[in-house]
């Protein structure tokens, strides 16, 4: 059951995957930003994000000024005046509860975009100390808008953070990513699992709560071992 992500972002920016194949989990608990309060700190979903969005913004601070703000619906990044810097923000997720989750969002630019501009989405298991980049949005010309669907089920924590950051440019006017209607869907665990989430090369993985009474036996007459 692999992560299936498309790398080639110049061709395809509805990518990921939003399911586990022969796999049917209950996605009870949605965690969901509509950015239609004009603030960071919104959770229209059933289930709170466990933190607001946190900005890294030199050019202002909260959802009405900088370079990182909530505008028309959106999340809006950019850097324009140019900064040096990569403006962007995350928002955190606890996952620890979770045998999977789904992440999924809508997003468009503005007219002004080059194919020099550049933002990536990236993920963090570790509350943003570090980050594992899932996509980068490049070579769009002009106004573009798409989606994003990631199947998060291989970073599951109790500080897990989605992130969106300026990689390159974006810093002429008119220059403008948004990012909205972000929903991170997950099921629960309930009582103990057996899983082989099939993540590295072996036959004796435990990814669940317990572990298998055995390694994988396999019976292959043209060879032995995974």
């Amino acid at each position: 059951m692999p992560l299936v992500i498309s790398t080639n972002s110049s061709v395809n920016y509805n990518a990921g995957s939003d399911s586990f194949q022969g796999v049917d989990f209950n996605y009870t608990n949605i965690v969901r930003d509509e950015f239609s309060t004009g603030e960071f700190s919104e959770n229209a979903g059933n289930t709170p994000w466990k933190s607001s969005w946190v900005e890294d913004d030199v050019a202002g601070l909260g959802p009405q000024t900088g370079n990182v703000i909530v505008a028309e619906g959106s999340l809006r990044i950019t850097d324009s005046p140019d900064t040096g810097t990569q403006p962007g923000a995350a928002r955190e997720i606890d996952l620890s509860t979770a045998v999977a989750a789904v992440l999924t969002f809508n997003f468009h630019t503005s007219s002004g975009v080059d194919a020099d501009d550049a933002v990536t989405l990236g993920i963090s298991t570790d509350g943003g100390s570090t980050y594992t980049p899932l996509q980068t949005y490049k070579g769009i010309v002009g106004s573009t808008s798409g989606s994003g669907h990631f199947n998060l089920s291989s970073y599951l924590a109790g500080n897990t953070r989605v992130h969106f950051w300026v990689s390159n440019d974006y810093s002429e006017s008119d220059e403008y990513f948004y990012v909205d209607d972000i929903e991170i869907k997950y099921a629960p665990r309930f009582g103990e699992t057996v899983r082989d989430g099939f993540n590295i090369v072996s036959y004796e993985n435990n990814d669940g709560t317990r572990p298998w009474d055995t390694p994988w036996v396999d019976y292959d007459p043209a060879g032995s071992g995974p």
